[in-house]
């Protein structure tokens, strides 16, 4: 080891590397599933450095530098932007001063592989290659002590393998043998090195973290005044190095107030506040590091106020080691996180994972991840995916595939574009400085076009699961977008039509969701068997339980029939333990009406897809990690036709929060998905040899990074109720933590219930109404409520139901008449009192059939209360919402209002931009008439225009099955016109989007010919000819055919041909 090359020059030719290349190799030929998961894991990573470490240190022989000069002195970025799309020159008295040294053109791309930046200065490059060389050396050191591992793992001790008789080993116990390895195949990990980021080239051992908000701020210097951004800059890169002195490091808070919060002087009166910390590194070692803090509101900040920082001081004390632990919104000042800046790009970064968060990123099996809403469970998954990502781009193994799905589209969107994000920056760290130079920050107008109307050919994914490639994945998509992918995979065209909505306008309304449920098929049940029960519950005990559950499975149809349904345990199934009967009879009813509308549910197409796979091959590929997120909002079923997708078994990742079950259809816990998938495993593994049973690692994440401690301890409350009444209906987790302290939730009691003046108190007289602000919110129960309420205050703001608010999040919420519209009677609301006065309890066990719709009310009321960061104002004029406030008023976790007490501002005002905004988020919620009031207040014309024309379709498609006929055809007329105004001011895709939505709704309403128009306006020239036809214009169709013949299929052309020569 003593004569291992010292410089770069000297390694490409020794024989250390011929030694490295060699034993790497061999190392590689052994049989996998001989070798223990961490040697083959080092193998594997061994490889991969040695392979890439070779083109680096060549490159670096290759690359010339002027100089040795600092990164400031090499070229003046600050100075070289883009104005306009072109190249905008410094002045040449400047360029001589900075005389930027010319470099020769390189190829960036070994360094990338390698995950290390391309050096700027020939110092740097030097750095480079002694660290690089001490790593190969280390890895030659290791490969003897790695041979000596594999030996014992190849060759185990003879007087062990002599034995003729196995050890007994407990059922519980997790061994792993040579037969029970999980995998067969070389698998690409999480790495603990992937997401860690060094400071950037020539800072110091001091590492910087960057908040959130001190981002912000300096992209705002970046982009409006360069020079004081560089004096920044400087300032950062001294306080790296540790070089304090009295101007870089004065105390803002007081010698008693907490920990020290210090600023550093850069201009007459600009300070950058910091505070300086030891944190534990990659490897364990604590190490100093230093906070730029955000402050009260900005990352730089003019001192003013001395009291505040020692609040903030004091506040931080009080967090302790919780807060120590929660740096999770710090970026490290990485050369990515430098080079977005030089860019000006908006990009996301990888920020600093909590401990608890690494533990989940870095585990090698299968997962759960439990957390109420706002814990971050969705981050995790993210940065995980991110994670195996670049543990890939590290290695030369083939490309893991991963898949998120979600539910929601728009979930699966957001996650989509952060993760692109995410890439973007840490793509950034290989690119040169003149590179740097020429980028220019693209912003992308977003259309107004529901994702979900895009057709086929327009969502870069193919129509069957079978066509997917390597360039595809990581994929972020829907479970019903998945389904109809493995549907087209396996399932016959005619099959697959009854499920799935193919080129057929008509077969929107043959999925019964529990719209559709509650419209068009409660109304047909016998009021004597529908008396006094919840449609809400009745159809998730028919999706979630008699049709979805894992029972149901062993049932020849998929369904439980009578008998196993009546036999069900109350302990495990509580809901309608008393009136299965009538629950039965009501679901053949169900049945039937369906059967004869030709209808069919989730359960149906889920059921349809399994049986089909039951007798062959998963269609394509399978993936190696499934991620499923939200996953309470799919039946248990789903998850078996889920878990089929993935081949590995370590390579699952689930995550959801059953106390925000509020979407019929689904109640299952996560227990429940727990003991499902162990025990299909378990059949999967007895019919794999030499496949693994690991048991699934449960994470609980408790720190709740979207609302204060006063909103949390609330929710928390409400959690306790279903805990304590419900336990076999949400899943038991430790008590939840908000980062910092805040306001209870504010509750207005004592106003007469019939006084006029009450609404006029919140929302202002008719002459002088107040108004909210675009993140501001009022809850309400239905559109019934919000009729009522629009008719009483008019529009003042963003008025939204309970299930519509569900994934959204608002500053301030108003959760106005829960109680008052809540259809549990204040006699059963009364329960809750019985954990003040210990009395309830009895009563509740004496007939708990009669308190069933009391859990779905809290789980109603825990959304509403999450929805909100900062503000929960709780508004009712009800006797039933006197059991609630009493509960929380016992507890100190709400403030009561009455009249003649101070009462909080409610209402706060908003930007155009910020109404333009939530319109946007709002639209892709499709809540369209939210999202028109957003856009009337943004003063947005053509928005409001388009979202009208979506709030008109959503009208016609409610009244199917409900209005009659003619009045159904009037709808999608009205609707149809309002799409053809909007494609006629439009250009690009979103005027052939409209136009394609305006043919859609013709068809809907009968009229051919304006179908038929609109189609071709939006180039759907197959379905124009298919219109003209049945519409008996067969000029037109001929004409269509000479004209765009090419674009139709060839044996419907000559059909319709035929046919015009007959006439």
């Amino acid at each position: 080891m003593t004569d291992f090359p010292t410089k770069s020059q000297e390694y490409p030719a020794s024989i250390a590397r011929k030694m490295l290349d060699n034993l790497s190799m061999y190392f590689l030929t052994l049989p996998v599933e001989s070798l223990a998961r961490d040697i083959s894991r080092d193998i594997g990573r061994h490889r991969g450095f040695i392979e890439r470490a070779l083109p680096v240190l060549c490159a670096l022989n290759t690359m010339k530098f002027a100089g040795a000069g600092s990164f400031e002195d090499e070229i003046d970025l600050f100075d070289v932007y883009f104005d306009n799309g072109f190249f905008k020159k410094v002045p040449q008295k400047k360029r001589k001063r900075n005389r930027p040294k010319a470099h020769a053109a390189i190829d960036t791309s070994p360094f990338v592989r390698l995950g290390v930046a391309v050096p700027l200065t020939s110092k740097a490059a030097a750095s480079l290659s002694i660290d690089i060389l001490a790593e190969l050396k280390n890895a030659l050191s290791l490969s003897t002590e790695l041979a000596g591992d594999i030996k014992a793992s190849l060759l185990p001790n003879v007087e062990e393998s002599a034995k003729d008789v196995a050890p007994e080993v407990s059922l519980t116990e997790d061994v792993e043998s040579p037969t029970d390895q999980p995998n067969t195949y070389q698998m690409v990990q999480p790495m603990e090195s992937a997401l860690y980021f060094d400071n950037a080239d020539e800072f110091g051992a001091w590492q910087i973290l960057i908040s959130t908000e001190a981002y912000k701020k300096l992209l705002e210097f970046r982009r409006a005044n360069k020079e004081i951004f560089k004096i920044i800059f400087k300032q950062i890169k001294q306080l790296s190095k540790g070089h304090f002195s009295d101007d870089n490091n004065k105390q803002l808070n007081g010698p008693g107030a907490g920990i020290p919060i210090y600023y550093a002087k850069m201009t007459s009166g600009l300070r950058l506040v910091y505070q300086i910390d030891c944190v534990p590194g990659q490897d364990g070692k604590v190490g100093p590091n230093i906070n730029i803090e955000h402050g009260t509101e900005t990352g730089v900040l003019t001192v003013r106020n001395t009291r505040i920082w020692d609040a903030l001081g004091n506040h931080l004390a009080r967090k302790g080691e919780e807060y120590r632990k929660s740096l999770e919104k710090y970026v490290t000042f990485s050369q990515a996180f430098l080079h977005s800046l030089i860019a000006n790009q908006d990009v996301q970064h990888v920020f600093i994972l909590t401990p608890e968060e690494k533990k989940i990123v870095e585990c090698t099996t299968s997962c759960y991840v439990l957390g109420r809403s706002g814990t971050g469970k969705t981050t995790t998954m993210l940065f995980k995916i991110l994670d195996i990502q670049r543990a890939w781009e590290m290695s030369d193994m083939p490309k893991p595939r991963q898949i998120f799905v979600t539910k929601s589209r728009v979930l699966a969107t957001k996650v989509e574009e952060y993760f692109t994000k995410l890439l973007g920056s840490l793509a950034l760290a290989g690119y040169t400085l003149q590179e740097l130079a020429r980028m220019k920050a693209k912003s992308v107008q977003e259309g107004l076009v529901d994702l979900d109307d895009l057709p086929e050919s327009q969502k870069n994914i193919p129509m069957k699961y079978s066509e997917l490639e390597d360039q595809h994945f990581p994929l972020f998509v829907t479970f019903d977008r998945l389904v109809k992918m493995i549907a087209a995979d396996i399932l016959s065209k005619d099959v697959r039509g009854l499920f799935f909505n193919i080129n057929n306008a008509e077969a929107h309304d043959s999925l019964v969701t529990y719209d559709v449920f509650a419209n068009q098929y409660w109304p047909h049940f016998s009021q004597n068997l529908t008396k006094n029960l919840n449609p809400w519950l009745v159809f998730s005990e028919f999706m979630g339980v008699v049709k979805g559950s894992g029972h149901a499975l062993n049932c020849p149809e998929g369904v439980l029939d009578r008998p196993h349904y009546l036999c069900l345990p109350h302990r495990s199934n509580p809901n309608f333990a008393s009136q299965r009967k009538i629950l039965y009879d009501i679901f053949e009813h169900y049945t039937k009406i369906k059967r004869q509308r030709r209808h069919h549910d989730a359960a149906d197409r889920t059921h349809a897809i399994l049986k089909v796979l039951q007798g062959r091959e998963f269609p394509g590929q399978q993936v190696d990690y499934l991620y499923v997120d939200e996953a309470q909002d799919n039946l248990l079923i789903d998850a078996l036709l889920l878990r089929q997708l993935c081949r590995n078994p370590d390579g699952l990742f689930w995550t959801g929060d059953t106390a925000q079950t509020i979407s019929a259809g689904s109640s299952f816990r996560f227990d429940d998905l727990k003991a499902f998938l162990y025990n299909e495993q378990r059949n999967i593994s007895a019919n794999s040899a030499g496949a693994c049973l690991h048991q699934p690692t449960t994470f609980q994440l408790a720190t709740n990074y979207r609302s204060h401690a006063g909103i949390v301890n609330c929710s928390n409350s409400v959690i306790e109720l279903i805990t304590k009444f419900w336990p076999r209906t949400i899943d038991k987790l430790q008590l939840e933590k908000g980062v910092v302290d805040g306001l209870k939730p504010v509750f207005f009691t004592g106003w007469d219930k019939d006084t006029v003046l009450y609404e006029q108190f919140l929302f202002g007289a008719s002459g002088s109404r107040i108004e909210f602000g675009a993140q501001q919110c009022i809850l309400v129960r239905d559109d019934a409520a919000r009729q009522k309420l629009r008719d009483q205050v008019g529009e003042i703001g963003l008025i939204m139901t309970l299930n519509e608010s569900k994934g959204l999040e608002f500053n301030d919420v108003l959760l106005y008449n829960f109680f008052e519209d809540s259809v549990v009677d204040q006699l059963r609301w009364r329960i809750v009192l019985g954990v003040v006065d210990s009395q309830g309890h009895t009563k509740f066990n004496r007939d708990k059939a009669r308190y069933a719709g009391l859990c779905s009310e809290l789980k109603f009321l825990y959304v509403g209360i999450t929805r909100a960061r900062r503000n929960v104002w709780i508004v009712d004029k009800s006797d039933k919402s006197d059991p609630m406030r009493t509960f929380w008023t016992s507890r100190n976790q709400v403030q009561n209002c009455t009249p003649g007490t101070n009462v909080p501002h409610l209402a706060v005002s908003s930007t155009a931009e910020e109404w333009a905004s939530s319109g946007h988020s709002l639209f892709s919620h499709k809540s369209y008439s939210q999202a028109i009031h957003c856009f009337k207040r943004a003063k947005l014309r053509r928005e409001v225009k388009v979202c009208e024309a979506y709030r008109l379709r959503e009208v016609a498609r409610s009244s199917v099955g409900v209005a009659s006929l003619s009045d159904q055809k009037k709808a999608f007329n009205v609707a149809a016109d309002a799409f053809t105004d909007c494609g006629a001011t439009e250009t690009g895709n979103q005027k052939l989007q409209y136009y394609r939505n305006s043919a859609d709704c013709y068809v809907r309403a009968g009229d051919d010919l304006k179908a038929a128009e609109a189609y071709f306006n939006a180039q759907e020239f197959e379905q124009a000819t298919k219109r003209y036809r049945k519409a008996r214009r067969f000029d037109k169709t001929v004409h269509v055919l000479d004209d765009h013949g090419v674009n139709i299929f060839e044996e419907m052309a000559k059909l319709f041909s035929n046919e015009k020569r007959r006439q």
